[in-house]
């Protein structure tokens, strides 16, 4: 191990050592579907039931991910906290399926042992830290030979290997696994990333440089692809963008494509997810390359002066960001009261990593278990509410089904702009009537509640609490960053 190759920084995994600690052995993942198609049905309901089981494992660790860096009063470096969100999207391996048709409706569990799942990850992480460790090794051997270029090769695929080994470990600890010891790594993923930058030696001058040469290290380790999708990079670990959002999707978009090699004829689509970080007076993007079925296939880390950023003029945080800051404690999904109806929310454009541009349009889907009502409360940038949707009833015919909750009415991006929100609940009893008055806002007319945002949410959440007649509720939260139609650098 060279001099100042320092272990891998305890916190950061030992935090994870308390997740999940759950007294039933078994994790279960619900979903339905009514397509007539017997093979159809069944895909859609084990989709379903899949993400709702991975949505779980996810809560859970951002939960006591929260709860300990609170108590204990650490951090944890960039690398693992963007991977908390990307639990959702992986697939769980020793997951077991039970199939069931009632009726119309196709019912698919997921079931998860806990035991033998978190043997099966500690094993995972075993052979993946055994070939980081021979990999490292051998990187040091081409170094010292003077072979830069297969060092360069070999250092990308450890970093991949890095980042998969970082997720099965948070899944592992988030079963109950407890022998850290055996799998924990004696270098850090940014000690890695160090390396890499040596070897490639690129001085960055703009953001266009950084993009173009996150884009190349990514090249370097991902498959060939029919298609590839870049997502709005978020703010940290946030949950919402800015207009830099948008503007290194838009180059990374561009860069991306003289790098990695597309077919027509594959059927492989690449999801490219990512995140930047301010850590002093640099910016840190990390970018990550997954398939579509959640299969890790690149990772890697760039750093420039902050400095740079601030000079192109492109804004890095939404213009109502200490707004946001103030109403995080209402919307933060440690604490949300989901309650006990089972519905799902989502958006034209899906439901992470979300941004709108003035003039376009959103839509709002959801999904609901049984017959409810289905109110919607849209959080603009400025602090004030308005209700989108209100009392829209879902009946028998269109449960366990995708409907459009904002058919009736046309929502179009507009001023003013940040970060949104979209509040959406569900009840299998009718929502009391709202109190609002109509307001004109940057030329827009709206239709704004009048209480304020605590006074709402414990009025709202305290209905979601109260059961009568077996009633059952539940809210979701959608958070959406909207900007002007142009982002470009002055």
């Amino acid at each position: 191990m060279p001099k100042g190759m320092a272990k891998l920084s305890v916190i950061i995994f030992w935090c994870f050592s308390v997740l999940m600690g759950q007294s039933q052995d078994l994790l279960v993942g619900v979903g339905y579907s009514e397509l007539k198609n017997p093979f159809e049905a069944e895909r859609e309901a084990k989709k379903m039931a899949m993400g709702d089981l991975a949505s779980q494992i996810q809560a859970q660790v951002r939960t006591e991910f929260e709860n300990l860096t609170v108590e204990n009063k650490k951090t944890i470096d960039e690398y693992t906290r963007s991977k908390i969100k990307v639990i959702s999207d992986l697939q769980i391996d020793g997951v077991q399926f039970k199939v069931e048709r009632k009726g119309r409706v196709t019912e698919a569990r997921a079931l998860l042992n806990k035991i033998e799942a978190r043997q099966n990850y500690f094993n995972k992480c075993q052979l993946a830290l055994n070939d980081l460790q021979k990999r490292w090794q051998f990187i040091q051997q081409l170094l010292k030979k003077k072979q830069q270029t297969e060092a360069l090769k070999q250092l990308l695929e450890a970093s991949k290997i890095f980042a998969q080994l970082e997720q099965d470990l948070m899944i592992y600890v988030a079963l109950g696994g407890q022998k850290l010891d055996a799998i924990r790594p004696n270098l850090t993923h940014a000690e890695l990333d160090q390396t890499i930058n040596q070897l490639t030696n690129k001085e960055i001058h703009t953001v266009f440089d950084a993009v173009n040469l996150l884009s190349f290290r990514l090249s370097q380790q991902v498959p060939v692809a029919r298609q590839i999708k870049i997502y709005p990079f978020e703010y940290e670990d946030s949950g919402f963008g800015s207009p830099f959002s948008e503007y290194l999707r838009q180059e990374m978009t561009t860069r991306i494509k003289d790098y990695v090699k597309t077919a027509a004829t594959n059927q492989l689509l690449l999801l490219v997810l990512g995140n930047y970080w301010i850590s002093g007076k640099k910016m840190i993007l990390l970018a990550q390359a997954q398939t579509n079925d959640g299969q890790l296939v690149g990772s890697a880390r760039v750093e420039l002066p902050l400095e740079i950023v601030t000079q192109s003029g492109v804004p890095f945080k939404p213009d109502n960001f200490e707004q946001i800051q103030n109403d995080n404690a209402y919307f933060d999904p440690t604490k949300l009261v989901y309650g006990d109806l089972k519905f799902t929310a989502w958006t034209n454009k899906g439901s992470y990593d979300l941004l709108f541009k003035e003039g376009e349009k959103l839509k709002i889907f959801v999904r609901v278990a049984e017959p409810a009502y289905v109110r919607c409360i849209y959080h603009l940038a400025n602090g004030m509410r308005t209700p989108l949707v209100e009392n829209f009833y879902i009946g028998q015919e269109l449960v366990n089904k995708p409907v459009e909750i904002s058919k009736e009415y046309e929502i179009v991006c507009a001023p003013p702009f940040g970060v949104e929100r979209l509040q959406i609940f569900a009840s299998t009893e009718e929502f009391p009537e709202l109190q609002s008055a109509k307001q004109v806002i940057d030329g827009q007319e709206y239709e704004i509640l009048a209480q304020d945002l605590p006074t709402f949410v414990a009025t709202t959440r305290g209905f979601i609490r109260k059961k009568k007649n077996e009633a059952k509720s539940a809210e979701r939260v959608i958070t959406i960053t909207t900007i002007p139609a142009n982002v470009q650098r002055k």
